[in-house]
């Protein structure tokens, strides 16, 4: 499938480099498991000699969430950088308080990381204020699942907006040339067909399955954009079968196709001297619960995007939501995200599109995955010459 959702035969998969930055914002917010004030293990916590060695370096290769768990040693080594910054940890128990048991536990969970900070980064105590409370200021539907789980967590404020900043990052992307491969299943059987599948291999390894039962779907389409990148920069060739079982037992696969893969890669650029392109990819968060405004964090963020648009740069904003509420509002809540950002920009020419939540960035499961997924994304293509 082409970049207009148009069939063509494929040939080949061409996985094309491209240099990349990327500004991804740091949500302040540290999620606690019911009834506990345990920070959960999916942080990640460092020993006090290990942050001799912390190095905001390694991030060049984090996915977000990756780098999301990293959030309290980001904010330890920046409060060592910012010595005059102040923070205020505000602890939350997820529902209104009424028993002096849940004001105690929103104080232990502000104060766990109140004491990592201190013990482990050595930030001193009067840098530090503890505050309790029963739902955040600005809390999630409390009548909800996913809300309620939102709502019991911690949050990091700082009179110094460097401490809380997004992570600039610079790598390389590897982009897949079509970014779909739509695969047209054919077969029968005079019994009826009880199950399908399709197995993608390279070699051994096993990539990606798709499967059914009953007749088989029209098309299936496989979003190569969705795979890790790690493994599209190392793909030789890919290979495709088809299985059908029927209902009495029997099954039948289909020939092997083979699909073979390309890589263009920047040095390959630079031998021939082509026209290189900058993919820059800015997301902003902190969109409150069903809110579309964009608060001053996120104002930040798009001051900092549009200083960095070219005449010749192609912008495309995207507008995302999580899992919550029904597609159609979601549909128009991202849509009202996306253009309250290109509005806010100042763009007229960029392609401006809501996607709801046909199209979940992060693991919803998740708090911090349904609080990231709640985004704008802004990506800005820029053509250089080497």
């Amino acid at each position: 499938m082409d970049s207009l959702g148009q069939e063509r035969p494929i040939k080949e998969l061409v996985i094309e480099d491209y240099i990349r930055t990327q500004y991804r914002p740091l949500l302040n917010y540290i999620f606690f498991d019911s009834g506990s004030a345990r920070i959960p293990s999916r942080y990640h916590l460092l020993t006090r000699s290990g942050t001799s060695s912390f190095d905001f370096k390694r991030f060049n290769d984090y996915e977000t969430l990756p780098l999301y768990y990293e959030v309290l040693n980001i904010i330890g080594k920046r409060m060592k950088i910012y010595h005059q910054a102040v923070l205020t940890i505000v602890g939350c128990s997820g529902r209104p308080i009424e028993k002096a048991s849940e004001r105690a536990l929103s104080h232990d969970r502000a104060e766990a990381i109140f004491q990592y900070l201190h013990n482990v980064w050595s930030i001193d105590s009067a840098r530090m204020k503890v505050q309790s409370r029963g739902l955040p200021e600005m809390p999630s539907n409390p009548n909800d699942s996913d809300g309620i789980a939102e709502n019991r967590r911690v949050e990091i404020y700082s009179d110094v907006p460097e401490v809380l900043e997004p992570i600039f990052t610079t790598d390389t992307a590897h982009i897949p040339k079509p970014p779909v491969i739509r695969f047209l299943p054919g077969g029968s059987a005079e019994a009826g067909v009880s199950h399908w599948s399709i197995a993608t291999t390279e070699g051994p390894i096993k990539l990606n399955d798709f499967s059914g039962k009953g007749d088989l779907s029209e098309h299936i389409d496989w979003d190569l954009q969705k795979e890790h990148e790690r493994d599209l920069a190392t793909l030789d060739t890919i290979h495709a079968i088809l299985e059908i079982d029927d209902t009495r037992g029997h099954s039948a696969e289909s020939n092997e196709v083979s699909v073979p893969v390309r890589h263009y890669t920047l040095l390959d650029k630079h031998r021939v001297g082509s026209t290189d392109t900058i993919i820059s990819r800015y997301s902003l968060i902190l969109f409150d619960f069903d809110r579309s405004a964009l608060g001053e964090a996120n104002q930040r963020i798009a001051d900092f995007v549009k200083a960095r648009i070219s005449s010749k740069s192609v912008v495309r904003i995207l507008g995302y939501t999580d899992r919550m509420g029904t597609d159609a509002y979601n549909q128009k809540l991202s849509a009202a995200r996306a253009h309250a950002t290109e509005r806010y920009i100042g763009l007229r020419d960029a392609e401006v599109r809501g996607l709801g939540r046909s199209t979940l960035l992060y693991d919803n499961s998740l708090p911090e995955g349904r609080f990231y997924s709640r985004t704008v994304t802004v990506i800005v293509t820029t053509p250089t010459v080497r």
